[in-house]
């Protein structure tokens, strides 16, 4: 569980795991991808220590449950992005998707939507550690990825998501 030894949860929490190890290694959905992205998120550290350790073997037996409670707390700005991430194969620089997006809220205006025309920096901020990453690459500058493959999963999975931004754009 080296993911475990590398996150940034609290003491409490990573004590609570190990006491549920058992449990988790063996469960059916164990995949160490769905593992980083609960331990990477911040979703359920409100909760007492005992309750994480429950919520996380919840979490391995409806990981999409999991995410899509994240993802319906996002802006419909943050959804766009996402959308836009997905119809990407690779990663993408920055400066890219930021021109992508101006485009598309752009698309969106004119057809009647009316979105927010926010700061890109912001919704990275929102979406980084529960949908995306960033990586800054000397000479080139900072590009933007899902977290992991089940993130994109997911997000094909529930692609019904996206069918308001398949009309608009």
């Amino acid at each position: 569980m080296r993911h475990l030894y590398k996150s940034t949860i609290k003491y409490s929490y990573t004590e609570a795991i190990i006491l549920n190890a058992e449990s988790i290694v063996h469960h059916s959905n164990f995949n160490p991808r769905i593992i980083e992205s609960y331990l990477n998120s911040d979703f359920d550290l409100e909760v007492d220590c005992y309750q994480y350790g429950s919520l996380f073997i919840d979490y391995l037996s409806e990981p999409f449950e999991f995410l899509d409670k994240i993802y319906k707390k996002q802006s419909v700005e943050a959804k766009l992005l996402l959308y836009l991430l997905l119809t990407i194969q690779d990663s993408i620089l920055v400066k890219d998707l930021n021109e992508l997006y101006r485009n598309a809220v752009d698309s969106a205006n004119t057809k009647g939507r009316h979105l927010k025309n926010y700061n890109i920096e912001s919704i990275i901020k929102q979406l980084e550690k529960t949908f995306i990453k960033t990586k800054f690459i000397e000479m080139h500058g900072v590009i933007i990825d899902f977290l992991n493959p089940s993130i994109r999963d997911y997000l094909f999975k529930y692609d019904i998501n996206f069918f308001e931004f398949d009309k608009l754009l």
